[in-house]
């Protein structure tokens, strides 16, 4: 595990079952200050054995990001030093041939990228909660986006 003032390591692995065999995805990741939505000074890191095309991965990757890293907020302060590298090498020869194993995949691959976004928040420099805000009945999710941030980056609820 990376940890520079981190207080806990964050890592994690699933298996998931697809129709032609089983892959791994982990990921670990960093990062306690200057965290806000579109990362922030966070590096995470996303692996899998699957064999995946270039193109699809980057899109699981994508919308995995955008539920996850890309959500928190913990003092408010951005950065310019944010990453998020995610390979996914093939070694398990396991295709992701259905749309039911892109949908498996895309959905761990979710898994792993919020559980290591929450392990970021809930070790925020100062945090003593970890405060999950859930929107509904928004016009679209865009619009619950911004109701949570707005919820979230207020000093109302963070005192």
């Amino acid at each position: 595990a990376i940890m520079t003032t981190d207080l806990s390591d964050k890592q994690i692995a699933y298996k998931v079952r697809l129709s032609s065999g089983t892959v791994i995805v982990g990921g670990m990741s960093k990062g306690s200050g200057m965290i806000h939505p579109n990362m922030a000074t966070m590096l995470g890191f996303v692996t899998s054995d699957a064999a995946v095309e270039s193109g699809t991965w980057s899109t699981i990757v994508k919308e995995a990001s955008r539920k996850s890293f890309n959500q928190i907020t913990v003092d408010g302060d951005t950065s310019t030093n944010d990453c998020l590298i995610a390979l996914a090498n093939g070694a398990s020869e396991v295709a992701v041939d259905t749309q039911e194993d892109l949908k498996l995949l895309t959905e761990t691959v979710t898994r792993c990228c919020q559980h290591l976004a929450k392990a970021i928040a809930r070790d925020g420099e100062g945090a003593t909660v970890l405060l999950e805000i859930r929107v509904s009945g928004a016009a679209s999710d865009e619009d619950a986006c911004l109701v949570a941030r707005t919820v979230a980056g207020s000093s109302l609820v963070k005192s």
